[in-house]
């Protein structure tokens, strides 16, 4: 006896993968919410925390909640049109360290506490990831030896599939479809 098992895919607009929310049109939307109301307790923590605590406590606080929520994942969603909800609460918070009032510019908060405003933080993640995985990266003039002003910019290395990688997976393909008809003939 032969015990089938069905698998039903369900339609989801949203999904959860590694901390990140990713939804159909994969426009990071649903993330950057989810992480901006996680980011506006880190504020409400950072609040109440002020009366009681010195700024560098504050300082240590804001890296170890805020900080660390705001720059998971911000090489896939830093450049999304919807980071500036996060930048906002990003100055919020910076304002709450600092009890400045709403109409303060952060820009020379941001230096008197050395911390990185949103988009720099998104640049640094994306230098150090491509210091990182350097090997993944080639550059234009390793491709030509052309002298142009695009010479030193890095482009992503073309994965090339050989012919006999096309037959190995063709073959693979052809396998796993024979041995679907033959069970699905079994069971009819």
């Amino acid at each position: 006896m032969c015990i089938i098992e069905i698998l039903y895919l369900i339609n989801s607009q949203t999904i959860n993968f590694l901390g990140l929310t990713l939804d159909y049109t994969l426009s990071w939307r649903p993330h950057i919410a989810r992480i901006g109301n996680k980011l506006r307790t880190a504020c409400y923590i950072l609040r109440i925390l002020k009366l009681t605590l010195t700024a560098q406590n504050l300082k240590t606080i804001y890296f170890a909640y805020f900080h660390s929520i705001m720059s998971y994942g911000i090489i896939f969603w830093g450049n999304s049109t919807d980071n500036d909800v996060i930048f906002k609460l990003q100055k919020r918070a910076i304002r709450i360290m600092t009890n400045s009032s709403n109409k303060t510019s952060c820009r020379g908060l941001f230096k008197e506490l050395v911390i990185l405003p949103l988009c720099s933080q998104y640049i640094l993640s994306l230098t150090l990831f491509v210091a990182k995985n350097r090997e993944d990266f080639i550059i234009n003039s390793d491709i030509h030896p052309y002298n142009t002003r695009f010479n030193t910019n890095f482009l992503s290395k073309v994965n090339q599939i050989s012919k006999r990688d096309i037959l190995f997976r063709y073959q693979d393909l052809q396998l796993c479809t024979y041995k679907n008809k033959t069970t699905l003939r079994g069971y009819k």
